[in-house]
């Protein structure tokens, strides 16, 4: 069978050593003696070990779980021309095998959007988040060179930025350290290790090989990506024609200044909402109507840059606009395989990450970009915040209707109406994923 491997159990293993000391109570509620402290402390260092939800990212596919994936990706015809094609069956978005299959067989070697430039402009400033139970650190090292780390101690797993969740976080001091906050380890933001107690008589301990364990980072335009699995293919060739894609309904360039970060959870699978951003337009008319009234459907055009990045395009109805300057001339919305969705539109370039958070669940982010001369046009930019939180309720709505459908036995696969070409190649590269690490 496929020996994938789920990951380090280590998260896991320690849970149960506690569990198994403390009592039923799981390692990241106990409260060991009413000990706030401690009880946010062990909950981080369980969470930085990589434990994938209920199941250790080692554990293997057994041969009958194999035996099934390989049997709903085979549901799916790639090959069939799109006019004959259908939708990828249900158990793509319903089921924890292909929760976990997603993380293995698409995010581990995929360039994943997590930030932009504006929030490491300068030698020292970083951000840092967690994806499927990675933990990441990007931070501008004091050369100005942009890195990217687990925000994991060699030591014993902690979590190095926010680490405490609540209680006095490490962060970087101005002379560029990095200080676990659990036993004091200390590191630059190269991630080289720099500072280490208490090891004076521990053998074959070489201080080069503990440092920060590095995750791949470039940029596009903004954009700060990072890829867990090395960058087997370079961020140039993976976004080739995002940029000029978007920049066909205005520049990608400094007149853009990053304004706002906003995450919405979803009752959906991540890929039930790229398909409801890669639908054509198609439910614009139906379900946003405020959105309707700003665009001119007649002019909404899909183009397809395979394998990974699908635009489309639609002209705007100043006439007709409930916000003068906000869409006007064209706007460009790009798709780029797997979960990163950007918009060029106006005076805007907003961007819409998705992550996956479970079969069911997931998280979009929000960032956007206005032009300068917009900036401290307070009420242009309340206004156009808030039409996109009601796009976006409108979506959450849809998008939480859809997997409902979807758990049905009434549902299986469906057909791509004649505007879903770019929904049609998404499924093809999910299709093209699995059947290379299931050996297809």
């Amino acid at each position: 069978s496929t020996q994938s491997t789920w990951g380090n159990c280590f998260g896991r293993k320690f849970q149960l050593m506690l569990v198994g000391r403390l009592g039923s109570r799981s390692a990241t509620s106990f409260s060991l003696r009413g000990s706030n402290f401690l009880k946010r402390l062990c909950s981080t260092v369980a969470a930085g070990c990589g434990s994938c939800g209920s199941t250790p990212r080692h554990q293997p596919l057994s041969d009958r779980q194999e035996y099934w994936l390989k049997s709903q990706v085979q549901q799916f015809s790639a090959s069939d021309q799109f006019e004959s094609a259908s939708t990828a069956p249900s158990s793509w978005y319903t089921e924890e095998l292909f929760h976990r299959l997603d993380k293995e067989a698409i995010f581990d070697n995929a360039w994943l959007h997590v930030g932009n430039v504006f929030d490491v402009a300068k030698p020292n400033q970083y951000f840092s988040g967690t994806f499927l139970n990675e933990p990441y650190l990007v931070v501008r090292d004091e050369e100005g060179i942009l890195r990217a780390f687990y925000n994991v101690c060699s030591h014993h797993a902690m979590h190095l930025v926010g680490g405490l969740q609540g209680g006095q976080a490490s962060g970087i001091a101005e002379d560029g350290s990095l200080t676990c906050p659990y036993h004091g380890w200390m590191y630059r933001t190269d991630g080289k290790l720099t500072k280490a107690t208490k090891l004076k008589n521990v053998k074959n301990f070489r201080t080069k090989d503990n440092g920060l364990k590095p995750i791949a980072v470039d940029t596009v335009g903004p954009f700060v990506f990072i890829n867990f699995g090395g960058a087997q293919v370079p961020l140039a060739d993976f976004a080739a024609g995002l940029i000029p894609s978007l920049a066909k309904s205005g520049a990608i360039d400094d007149d853009l200044v990053f304004v706002k970060r906003s995450a919405y959870d979803m009752d959906c699978n991540w890929k039930v909402y790229v398909d409801n951003y890669c639908d054509g337009g198609y439910h614009i008319p139906h379900a946003h109507k405020g959105l309707d009234a700003d665009i001119d459907m007649r002019s909404y055009t899909v183009e397809l840059s395979p394998p990974r990045l699908s635009t489309q395009y639609v002209h705007g109805t100043p006439s007709g606009e409930r916000l003068p300057g906000r869409v006007s001339g064209a706007a460009s919305y790009a798709h780029m395989y797997p979960n990163f969705m950007a918009n060029r539109y106006g005076a805007w370039l907003d961007t819409n990450t998705v992550v996956p958070l479970g079969p069911e669940k997931c998280k979009v982010i929000f960032e956007w970009f206005v032009s300068k001369k917009h900036l401290n046009d307070q009420e242009f930019l309340k206004q156009s915040f808030e039409m996109t939180h009601i796009t976006q309720e409108e979506d959450i709505l849809l998008c939480a209707g859809v997997q409902r459908g979807l758990r049905s036995r009434a549902y299986h696969t469906g057909r791509f109406a004649s505007t879903e070409t770019a929904m049609h190649l998404f499924h093809q590269q999910l299709h093209k994923a699995y059947s290379k690490f299931l050996r297809l």
